[in-house]
C-alpha cells in the first residue's frame, strides 16, 4: 500500500483527507464512547473502543477502488489519503492503549509518543529530501536489480526500526513504500 501512496501525494490532498479522517474518527470515537459507558466500561477502555472503532482497512478500500477503475478518481484519492491518515493516528491511538489496559507509566507513553513522532520526522525527511535525490543521482550508475535491492533493504530497514523502537513492523513496510513512491523511480 505504501507504494501506491506517497507523502508528494498525500501532501497535495492532506487537508481534504485531514478533515475527513477526522471527522469520521471523531464520530467513531463519540460512538465506541457511548457504546462503551452502555455496557459499564471504564471511560479509557472505551476510548480505546472509539480508537479501535475508527479504524478501516486501507487495503480493502485500495483493492475493491482498482478492481472498479476507480483509483485515479479524486474522490478515491480523497478517500485513500483519508484512510491512510486514520492508520497513521491508529499508531498513535495504539500507543495510547496501553493507559487503557493500564499496564504503562504516563512518562512510558510519553516517551512512545516522542519516539513515534520523531520516526515519522525521519519518514518524512527521508521521504521528501533524502532518498529521491539519492536515487536520481545513483540510478543511471546502477541496474535495475541493484535498484530493487536498494528497495527492499530500505523497506527491511525501516522494517527493523519500527520493531526496534516497539511499533508494527507493517508500519514499517508502509512507510519504506510511501518513501520509495514519493520517486521518480516508484
Amino acid at each position: 500500500l505504501g507504494l501506491e501512496f506517497s507523502i508528494v501525494r498525500l501532501s497535495t490532498i492532506g487537508k481534504g483527507a485531514f478533515v475527513v479522517a477526522v471527522v469520521v474518527m471523531g464520530c467513531m470515537m463519540m460512538t465506541g464512547m457511548a457504546v462503551g459507558a452502555l455496557l459499564g466500561w471504564s471511560s479509557y477502555t472505551s476510548l480505546f473502543l472509539g480508537g479501535m472503532m475508527s479504524i478501516s482497512s486501507t487495503m480493502i478500500v485500495s483493492k475493491i477502488y482498482d478492481e472498479l477503475g476507480l483509483k485515479g478518481k479524486r474522490f478515491a484519492e480523497l478517500a485513500l489519503g483519508a484512510l491512510v491518515t486514520e492508520d497513521i493516528v491508529a499508531v498513535f491511538l495504539l500507543v495510547l492503549s496501553t493507559i487503557a489496559v493500564g499496564t504503562a507509566e504516563s512518562g512510558e507513553v510519553a516517551r512512545d509518543i516522542g519516539q513515534m513522532a520523531l520516526y515519522l520526522i525521519v519518514w518524512f525527511v527521508l521521504a521528501v529530501l533524502v532518498v529521491p535525490s539519492a536515487l536520481r543521482r545513483v540510478a543511471r550508475a546502477l541496474s535495475d536489480e541493484i535498484l530493487i535491492t536498494v528497495a527492499v533493504a530500505l523497506c527491511l530497514v525501516m522494517v527493523l526500526v519500527a520493531d526496534a523502537i516497539g511499533f508494527s513492523a507493517a508500519l514499517g513496510a508502509f512507510l519504506a513504500g510511501s518513501i520509495l513512491a514519493g520517486t521518480a523511480l516508484a
